[in-house]
C-alpha cells in the first residue's frame, strides 16, 4: 500500500518558472510500482519524518527537458512554489 496526492506546483529557481503537475507520495509508491531510480534514490521512510528536508524524484521527461540531462543535479536543490 502506498499514499498518493495528485498536485500543481511552480517550479522555480530556473531561467523561466514552469508549472507541473506533481504527486505527493509515500515513501512505498516507487518499489511498489516496481521501479527503479535511472539516477539517485527513492524516498525512504526516513523522509516522511517530520521536519526532515523535502525530497523530490523528478521524472526523466522533466530531468531531460529542464535540467538537461545533468546527472549533477542529484543532491541539489530545486525549487517548486519557492520551496527547496
Amino acid at each position: 500500500i502506498a499514499l498518493l496526492r495528485p498536485a500543481v506546483a511552480n517550479l522555480t529557481g530556473i531561467s523561466e518558472s514552469q508549472r507541473v503537475d506533481a504527486l505527493l507520495v509515500s515513501a512505498e509508491f516507487f518499489p511498489l510500482l516496481g521501479l527503479r531510480p535511472h539516477l539517485g534514490t527513492w524516498l525512504s521512510r526516513a523522509d516522511e519524518e517530520t521536519g526532515r528536508p523535502r525530497r523530490a524524484v523528478l521524472s526523466y521527461e522533466l530531468w531531460r527537458q529542464t535540467y538537461n540531462s545533468d546527472p549533477a543535479i542529484v543532491g541539489k536543490n530545486i525549487y517548486l512554489d519557492d520551496v527547496a
